[in-house]
């Protein structure tokens, strides 16, 4: 009996459909009795009793009748309708966006088994049995053949088989859109399947639906997956309820395809401007007129464009093999709406928003390696476990091109070391089908230079260290980069720097690193003077670390004692600087070295784990940190270490039970008194933590600098008595917050003379200066707060938390001293804030002081004051019979309700508030323009 897995797959399907076509009838009867017709909607009524013997819904006694022909998309409706998911599934046994995504992901399996031209993979079915074995214990007792089924499939399927009948297939050339489209079947179902780029779909659509880009490119290294991506994202469009187009056009340039006998040739879909129009005019059915003449057919398809209201999407394919500049100049006066997708690894270079793709996730590589292997017959391959197959899959670069040839060569009868180790030839096809057509035929000789100092130096870099490795000018680096980063050969990423400012880094996509490099080994002269100039540059950097950091990993700091110890502490000295130079391979295998020397050395697991904490692996230093504790419990600077861990990642409780144990064993260590003194600020401990940062600063610190010490102690000092004032004014206790605020300032200038160079140091100063500046303002006025607002502001602040503080600080100096009359130097600060603006709500308080400063201030006279209310009325200039509503609290400089009363006759300057509903005009930052009884106001 020959037994196809499409025929396994629709005897799963038909067991499951069946089994939840039998649970929502009882759960209809079961839960709403004689109202069950009430809870289907009504759409599915109106498809169904054109096929029933009944006219009206309500003379449908059994629900099975309705159900016996409903699709899964209908199934999966009833459910929904009405919110009564929680009824059919009152335990929340599946949450209903995944009963959704299963319940789709199911009738997109049923549509692969139906249509005959579409591939039903190893991987669907895997996914069709997890689906099903999901529901089985919802379903309950109703499952019973499935669960037989299943139990059946692998080892007697004969039993249980059910054929596929004729009229379930669909014999079409692709599948079935209610949408216009030529889109083509995608020629990944042969090979698995389309499988992950979950995250890069939805960024995808969101781009392509959104509404700042008109043109998209999908760019990348060829073989990375781009064609299948903007084929999956358009099957994803067709298939939504609401397509947001009026129709879609799909057109490939390609013309050559990897196989496994090699590059072979393909035809493609167009090759000129012509061939895109006839394309358009084809898809919309104007047959017609692609016999016609150029200027005909361009008239016809500007009524395309122009007749729906949606407009039309438009995927070119490889557009970098298309010669004719007519192309990308229609590409580019693409008519809104209508919007172009594009891959390409070169990219159109302007009026684009480009996305990059880059290599598959472990998962996704590793599924996808699993499914083409299955699909080849190489079950030996498919069954490896998961380390395995991702090693294999890292080895591929993670590229789905690379993957499936791998895999087809290793079906053919090849060992896949062998395989793999050609892909880094640059002779092998996958590199000459990549690569090697855009490295020879487009980039000149800088940009290539370019290539191999990335290449050689196995990291991401930034320019200025890319201008000393490649030896060129900045504007002959400027020009390569550009023409690299269209090539799809280069991946610009922007990062923050430690000072908060961004910068961008340079890098190549792993398989493209392998190209490069193999390239780079055929010339020598320029591998050689590439490898002297890293070699300098690292030298460089790990110098300037060394000078920074080298007292926590001296060997006298290591305690190592015997010759095994004193060789394991070069080796984990050694990893360090690799990973301060951005090795961290390098690094970890020095590690390994240095443990495999002295295994039981407690002190390199100690610094292992201190390199992978800043790595971010924190895990893995928690498993490192372990084995160092157990090697040596009573070493204080283990427990240090592992507490400042546990501190960056903001797990205080667990920093300060590592660091207390440091304490007891080292009980006056400053670095250690220093470092809990910060774990109980950040707890909130505030009088402890200030106990701890004074013991700290009394006992000094042996292995820096005293000045170093006192500017880390006084800093730390200032920032927890800012912090405790913080507390205690919440706490409403506001005298006891002024003067933790005033200490925390004699602390914070402390610091700041001692560290003029020392960027914490100042920021704290401004900080404190700032807070204190509003708390004295409040009790003294702006004339004490003055000063310390003055101390908060950095005219020429570079750095972003300079920047923060000066427009915070101008606009708390300006809007006082517009309270106390003093526009003029107001007017100084708002100016000086005005530059400064970092999107904050202080940035909208700045402009709106723009209003003080306004020629739109109106002079009125105070003609009527309503007694002991502190309210009254102005009549304004020239407006004679008008009043304007005033009240006492909106006059600066303030005054008293009593002074109030003495002002009917006197003169004011004053602004509308636009915003008051009252019966009449209000006034707002009134101002006095004579004085009272002789006091200038």
């Amino acid at each position: 009996m020959n037994i196809t897995r499409k025929d396994v797959g629709y005897t799963i399907y038909s067991r499951l459909e069946e089994s939840l076509r039998i649970f929502i009838k009882e759960c209809l009867l079961n839960q709403f009795g004689g109202e069950w017709h009430t809870h289907i909607p009504e759409g599915i009524w109106g498809k169904k009793l054109e096929t029933l013997p009944f006219k009206m819904a309500k003379d449908v006694d059994d629900p099975g009748l309705l159900l016996e022909e409903t699709d899964i998309p209908d199934l999966k409706e009833i459910v929904c309708y009405k919110k009564a998911y929680s009824i059919f599934f009152p335990d929340n046994t599946i949450k209903l966006e995944d009963f959704r995504e299963r319940m789709d992901r199911l009738y997109e399996i049923r549509n692969k088994i139906a249509h005959v031209k579409r591939t039903f993979t190893a991987f669907d079915l895997d996914y069709l049995i997890e689906i099903a074995k999901t529901f089985m214990p919802i379903l309950g007792t109703v499952s019973r053949d499935l669960q037989e089924t299943l139990d059946c499939i692998d080892k007697n399927p004969e039993r249980v088989l059910i054929r596929i009948p004729p009229n379930f297939f669909i014999d079409d050339e692709q599948t079935s859109f209610p949408y216009i489209t030529n889109l083509p079947p995608g020629d990944y179902d042969p090979d698995g399947g389309f499988i992950g780029r979950k995250e890069d779909l939805i960024k995808i659509e969101n781009i392509v639906l959104g509404e700042l880009h008109r043109v998209v490119t999908i760019s990348g290294a060829g073989g990375v997956g781009k064609t299948a991506l903007a084929h999956r994202f358009c099957q994803n469009l067709l298939g939504k309820t609401e397509f947001p187009f009026d129709g879609l056009v799909w057109v490939s340039a390609k013309e050559e395809k990897l196989t496994l006998k090699g590059i072979e040739p393909i035809e493609p879909s167009f090759r000129n401007y012509e061939g895109v129009l006839d394309s358009i005019l084809d898809t919309f059915g104007w047959l017609d007129d692609l016999s016609k003449s150029l200027d005909r057919k361009q008239e016809s398809v500007e009524m395309i464009l122009r007749a729906g209201d949606k407009g039309i999407l438009l995927v070119v394919d490889n557009l970098e093999t298309i010669q004719d500049e007519r192309v990308r100049e229609f590409i580019k006066d693409f008519p809104p709406p209508s919007k172009v997708l594009i891959t390409s690894r070169m990219g159109l270079g302007e009026v684009e928003r480009r996305y990059v793709l880059k290599e598959m996730t472990n998962k996704d590589a590793v599924t996808l390696l699993r499914a083409i292997a299955r699909e080849k017959g190489c079950e030996s391959l498919a069954k490896l476990p998961e380390d395995v197959l991702l090693k294999y899959a890292n080895k591929m670069s993670r590229y789905p091109l690379a993957i499936k040839w791998v895999v087809g060569q290793v079906a053919l009868g090849r060992e896949i070391d062998l395989v793999i180790g050609d892909l880094t030839s640059s002779e092998g096809d996958v590199a000459k089908f990549c690569f090697e057509h855009i490295f020879n035929s487009f980039l000149n000789e800088d940009s290539k230079m370019v290539l191999f100092a990335l290449a050689a130096y196995d990291k991401a870099l930034v320019r200025g260290i890319l201008t000393h490795v490649s030896n060129l000018t900045t504007e002959q680096l400027d020009v390569a980069l550009r023409e690299l980063t269209i090539a799809s050969f280069v991946i610009p990423t922007q990062l923050k720097s430690s000072d908060d400012a961004i910068e961008t880094r340079y890098e190549l996509l792993p398989l493209t690193r392998n190209f490069i490099f193999s390239k780079l080994q055929s010339r020598p002269e320029i591998n050689r003077a590439i490898k002297t100039r890293i070699e300098m540059v690292q030298t460089l950097v790990e110098e300037a670390e060394r000078a920074g950091r080298e007292y926590r990993y001296s060997l006298r700091h290591l305690g190592a004692e015997t010759d095994e110890e004193k060789v394991a502490a070069m080796w984990a000295i050694t990893a360090f600087q690799k990973y301060q130079a951005g090795d961290y391979g390098g690094a970890v295998l020095s590690f390994e070295k240095a443990a495999q020397i002295a295994p039981k050395f407690s002190a390199v697991y100690r610094n292992w784990a201190t390199m992978e904490s800043e790595a971010g692996f924190y895990e893995k230093a928690d498993n490192l940190m372990r084995k160092a504790t157990a090697l040596d419990p009573k070493d204080s600077s283990i427990w240090f270490v592992w507490g400042n861990i546990e501190k960056r990642r903001q797990r205080y409780d667990r920093a300060y039970e590592y660091i207390k144990k440091a304490l007891d064993l080292s009980p006056n260590d400053a670095p250690i008194l220093g470092a809990l003194g910060e774990v109980e600020k950040r707890r909130g401990n505030f009088e402890n933590a200030d106990e701890l940062l004074r013991k700290a600063l009394e006992e000094g610190c042996y292995d820096v600098s005293r000045r170093r010490h006192e500017i880390v102690c006084y800093t730390s000092l200032a920032d927890n008595s800012r912090r405790w004032a913080e507390a205690l004014t919440r706490d409403r206790r506001n005298e006891d917050a002024i003067i933790k605020l005033r200490e925390s300032y004699e602390f914070a200038v402390k610091a700041a003379e001692l560290g003029k160079d020392d960027p914490r140091a100042q920021d704290t100063l401004r900080e404190v200066s700032l807070d204190l500046a509003f708390k004295v303002r409040r009790l003294e006025g702006i004339r004490g707060a003055k000063p310390y607002f003055l101390n908060a502001i950095k005219e020429n602040a570079r750095r972003i938390k300079e920047k923060k503080i000066t427009e915070v600080a101008c606009y708390g100096l300006a809007d006082g001293l517009i309270q106390a009359g003093d526009i003029e130097e107001a007017r100084k600060y708002y100016n000086l804030g005005r530059k400064f603006q970092m999107g904050s709500h202080y940035t909208d308080k700045i402009k709106a002081l723009a209003l003080e400063f306004s020629e739109e201030r109106i002079t009125g006279r105070l003609y009527h004051i309503v007694p002991k209310k502190g309210y009254g009325f102005l009549e304004p200039e020239g407006q004679i019979g008008q009043s304007v509503y005033l009240h006492v609290s909106e006059i600066v400089p303030s005054i008293t309700v009593e002074e109030f009363e003495n002002l009917k006759g006197h003169s004011f300057t004053f602004l509308i508030d636009k915003d008051n509903r009252g019966p009449h005009p209000a006034a707002k930052r009134v101002r006095i323009i004579n004085s009272i009884e002789g006091k200038n106001t």
